[in-house]
């Protein structure tokens, strides 16, 4: 699927790569810029799993200092 790479290029880079994609008047080309928003899709997959990661660890500590047990869904990836 593009929409999602296509969306990450704007949240970790510049999106005008996308739209460069688009526009592109080689295969080359296109593919070049095809590559350069996966990476930036992989790096937004990272950074949510890193910044869920955190989150999730300080709503545990927060719950561990006011003596709350906290009732959570944890993704598989984090567990």
């Amino acid at each position: 699927m593009i929409a999602p790479r296509v969306n990450a290029a704007g949240r970790m880079d510049d999106a005008s790569k996308a739209v460069r994609l688009f526009i592109a008047a080689t295969e080359a080309e296109a593919l070049f810029y095809a590559q350069q928003l996966h990476s930036d899709n992989t790096d937004r997959k990272e950074a949510d799993t890193d910044i869920t990661a955190e989150a999730l660890t300080l709503i545990s500590q927060t719950a561990a200092l006011d003596g709350n047990e906290v009732n959570r869904c944890v993704p598989a990836a984090l567990a």
